[in-house]
């Protein structure tokens, strides 16, 4: 069951939406509403990522800009109060899986807006689009999934223009490029998580998504936290000058 469930396309074919139209397949507005605000986040991130560059917060060693992202993340747990009676406690759930998944999301994050503090919003913007493709390639070979030719096409083009805002990004100079080369890193352990968060859910112990989604959250506020005591409060002078100068 869960071979021919991974086996399909991650889009539905032509052939499929006719009957999916036919059978009432509808979007409640709530979740539309939701799909709507992602999309928004996902635009308005790099864009507030250079006010928060502007405005002296954005130094990529304190990594104080990170604390919000995970806090929001693990605000999901907030969802199963809304569940009459939980199935299985959550102690039930092989949550260290959740767990190591957010340990690499934390560095990938780190990685990405560091490299979005360093090379700029543009070049952010262009390389991060590549999650999906590396989403796209991760789920081939992990989960199996099927890519249509359109798809392939696609996952090129992106290659494409990888290529092309990397060898401008060499030309603007080594800070530029280095953030250029963290961003691309970072975007594939995003993706890699992705996929990693799908297996989680789908085999093994088919951790629920708002469970799976907190613990990582969670888990990443913890380490994130660590850094903020350990590092960032003794170097506080390289919060509060820049800003003052800000």
């Amino acid at each position: 069951m869960e071979g021919s469930t991974l086996s399909k396309p991650l889009l539905p074919s032509r052939r499929m939406l006719p009957t999916a139209c036919a059978g009432g397949l509808k979007v409640s507005p709530l979740v539309a509403v939701c799909l709507v605000a992602y999309l928004g986040s996902g635009i308005s991130q790099p864009l507030l990522m250079s006010a928060v560059r502007l405005a002296g917060l954005g130094d990529t060693t304190c990594q104080l800009y990170m604390v919000p992202y995970y806090l929001g993340q693990a605000g999901t747990g907030l969802l199963a109060l809304r569940e009459p009676a939980p199935r299985k406690p959550w102690s039930s759930f092989p949550l260290h899986r959740c767990a190591a998944i957010a340990v690499v999301s934390a560095v990938a994050q780190n990685l990405n807006y560091a490299g979005n503090m360093l090379a700029g919003s543009a070049v952010f913007a262009v390389i991060y689009s590549s999650v999906t493709v590396w989403c796209a390639l991760l789920s081939r070979l992990l989960l199996q999934r099927v890519l249509s030719p359109a798809q392939w096409a696609a996952v090129l083009i992106v290659f494409a223009g990888l290529a092309l805002t990397g060898l401008g990004a060499r030309s603007d100079g080594n800070q530029v490029l280095a953030g250029a080369c963290m961003v691309v890193v970072g975007s594939f352990l995003h993706a890699f998580t992705h996929v990693l968060s799908e297996l989680v859910s789908v085999r093994g112990g088919k951790v629920p998504p708002q469970i799976n989604c907190c613990v990582q959250g969670l888990t990443a506020c913890a380490v994130v936290g660590a850094w903020e005591f350990g590092y960032t409060l003794p170097h506080w002078d390289k919060v509060l000058e820049p800003a003052q100068a800000a």
